[in-house]
């Protein structure tokens, strides 16, 4: 309990920031979108649905299945690699021919989850600290320490939303990515 008393107070005592984590997309070599051009990303969350039961003047309550909800992250469209391309091949990847390139014997062909959660085999949420306040006597400028790690069960591409071109704005061009996963594991 003493140890508590002045979290604060203690030097060592690092909160988890929001500015300090790494989204990784990795594992396809036919796919290549780096970390850095990754500005935000929502962390995974879950609900848990409810039914109710009424017994004259009262209600209970029980808990039912687990719903995970979508993440979402932006990034930022570089020349290179063109991000808009990239994302262009995730839908390719994933079974989506265009209407114009059908041949005539793939005309029934669509996008599975096997082909869409292949493209993102490991997709990952991971949290760093700071170097010298977790690990003691850690030097500046090593590997930030690794203090935390979602992963995506059987992640895949919902939806993309690129910015808006606008010749009265000096912003970055970006899009957002929702994914969609089975579950996450921390």
């Amino acid at each position: 309990m003493a140890a508590t008393k002045n979290f604060w107070a203690t030097p060592t005592t690092d909160p988890k920031r929001a500015y300090r984590w790494l989204l990784h997309l990795n594992g396809n070599q036919n796919f290549d979108l780096p970390d850095w051009v990754i500005t935000k990303v929502s962390q995974p969350s879950f609900e848990v649905s409810e039914k109710e039961h009424q017994f004259i003047n009262h209600k209970f309550y029980y808990p039912g299945r687990v719903t995970w909800t979508d993440v979402k992250f932006t990034l930022v469209d570089p020349v290179s690699p063109d991000a808009t391309h990239q994302l262009q091949k995730i839908l390719s990847k994933s079974g989506y021919v265009y209407p114009d390139q059908y041949p005539t014997e793939q005309m029934t062909d669509t996008i599975s989850k096997k082909r869409a959660t292949d493209v993102l085999p490991e997709v990952k949420i991971q949290l760093i600290g700071a170097t010298n306040v977790v690990k003691e006597g850690g030097a500046a400028g090593s590997a930030a320490p690794k203090i935390g790690n979602w992963t995506l069960k059987n992640a895949w591409v919902k939806a993309v939303t690129f910015s808006e071109l606008s010749y009265e704005s000096e912003d970055l061009v970006n899009a957002e990515v929702t994914l969609r996963y089975d579950w996450a594991v921390y």
